[in-house]
């Protein structure tokens, strides 16, 4: 499941830790945790895509 960023960011700037390195380290993973899972699925159904041009080369 991805991490809703704005709802991230929002509780920081409540608590005032988006300016501390901890907070920091909360929106940098919420990021990644937003973009990694739609690139690993798109990545995925390239790869493994019945009815479209594959990407793997032993196909």
């Amino acid at each position: 499941m991805t991490i809703s960023l704005g709802i991230v960011i929002a509780a920081l700037k409540e608590k005032e830790l988006l300016s501390r390195p901890f907070g920091q380290t909360v929106l940098l993973i919420s990021a990644l945790g937003e973009v990694v899972p739609m690139l690993g699925l798109t990545f995925y159904a390239s790869v493994y895509s019945p009815t479209s041009k594959s990407l793997c080369c032993y196909c």
